[in-house]
């Protein structure tokens, strides 16, 4: 879109867990692009505002933050910079991070939200209450757990919520024997990644979601895949691809949540 000029500068806010990791040492600072994520590379961002009613979370804290921040002040006056320094502030469960040219933060909010002027809205203070986004399916099963008076019912979601931390403990076993047959340590699981080796880890990742768990239908895989990008960094693509092809058959996992 840059070398096509198909943009002046463009902004982004992502939210999503290791919202962080889509940017970190990959966004250039010469693009004109600016982006504030919820998460860095390595943690969870955080669901808020549970709403009875719809047994759902109504917003996540990052996206709450600024948005609720945006609505309250003159869009004119405020900065980028101000902004992000105001929502990194009040989202206090993750880190909110920004990437990309810097400079773009000395602009107001106005060159990217609409320049007319509108009346600033005064907002009802509600609590958030914050809960980890990877973990909603299990606070929701809780709440419905919690609230029911129907022992059927109540006896229903108990197995629903023993047979996700099941499918859980199952997916991080695959990985261990995964990593391990390769020969690596299993401490790659949880250690920070350099450069990405993208054309290995693009192979790797659809070979795992072909022979062990589908990633798009299975989110809770996300907590494991930096040690795919390790593994890409030390071994081969043939040899990662090949320890898939004969872990992977043992288990049978799908829709981990």
């Amino acid at each position: 879109m840059h070398e096509q000029k198909k943009y002046h500068k463009i902004i982004f806010f992502i939210e999503a867990c290791f919202s962080g990791s889509m940017f970190e040492s990959l966004l250039p600072n010469n693009i004109s692009a600016y982006v504030m994520t919820a998460a860095h590379a390595h943690e969870v961002s955080w669901a808020c505002y549970y709403d009875e009613y719809r047994d759902a979370w109504l917003g996540d804290s990052f996206s709450v933050n600024w948005m609720e921040d945006a609505d309250q002040q003159d869009l004119h006056k405020q900065t980028l910079h101000q902004l992000y320094n105001i929502v990194k502030k009040k989202t206090t469960k993750s880190h909110v991070q920004h990437y990309g040219e810097m400079a773009t933060e000395s602009l107001h909010l106005s060159e990217f939200m609409g320049n007319k002027n509108v009346t600033p809205v005064v907002l009802s203070n509600f609590s958030c209450d914050p809960v980890s986004s990877a973990d909603l399916p299990i606070h929701v099963l809780e709440h419905k757990i919690n609230t029911t008076e129907n022992s059927t019912l109540k006896r229903e979601l108990e197995e629903q919520k023993k047979e996700i931390f099941e499918k859980r403990d199952m997916l991080g076993g695959l990985f261990v024997e995964l990593v391990s047959a390769v020969g690596a340590d299993v401490s790659v699981l949880n250690t920070k990644p350099g450069e990405i080796e993208f054309p290995c880890y693009e192979n790797v990742t659809d070979a795992f979601s072909e022979k062990c768990s589908n990633i798009s239908s299975s989110p809770y895989t996300a907590a494991f895949l930096f040690g795919l990008v390790n593994l890409c960094a030390n071994y081969t693509t043939e040899t990662i691809i090949e320890t898939i092809q004969t872990v992977c058959p043992r288990y049978q996992i799908s829709d981990v949540i």
